[in-house]
């Protein structure tokens, strides 16, 4: 048994084939937003291949960095799940607080304490944050909770996001 103190960790050997790593361990944390019962919670790469591995994750927060500045202002969807987090934040490290607006869907269907946890998150890493009114519990296909339930929510989602978009000249991410 492998127990090293978290579940499912990534062990990343001198001959991983990096590209394929690098993007395992990328996605083993932020894929379904690190709520999976198989999302990576420790990554542990050997000394051999240790300074390419960063060197390979750094090349990528760049790309992430570059298309950023080419998107030039953003409104991110922000859950306070792993992944909109991560990209708030370095959304805002990149282009600064004015050009990067993350907002959050309120309604019936979010937990009770995640707006707060929310609001809190965003005010301690100085993110320029709104809660947004959604109402997908209107839609009739939402309510279904059938396999394309999720399509329905973000898809309210972006009805409501899309016209603060419009109105900032800004991307949704």
């Amino acid at each position: 048994q492998l127990e090293m103190g978290g579940k499912n960790p990534l062990v990343v050997l001198d001959d991983a084939d990096l590209p394929t790593a690098v993007n395992a361990a990328i996605q083993g944390a932020y894929y379904s937003t690190g709520q999976r019962c198989t999302a990576s919670s420790r990554l542990i790469v050997t000394a051999g291949i240790h300074d390419r591995f960063v060197a390979a994750v750094a090349d990528k927060l760049a790309t992430l960095d570059e298309e950023l500045r080419r998107l030039h202002h953003v409104i991110v969807a922000f859950s306070g799940g792993a992944d909109s987090a991560f990209l708030a934040a370095r959304a805002t490290s990149v282009l600064g607080a004015d050009r990067v607006h993350a907002v959050t869907a309120v309604s019936p269907s979010l937990a009770g304490d995640e707006e707060a946890d929310c609001a809190a998150l965003a005010a301690e890493w100085g993110l320029r944050w709104t809660p947004v009114a959604t109402d997908e519990m209107e839609r009739a296909a939402y309510r279904l909770n059938d396999t394309d339930r999720c399509y329905h929510c973000k898809a309210e989602l972006m009805d409501v996001v899309g016209p603060i978009a419009a109105a900032e000249a800004a991307t949704v991410v």
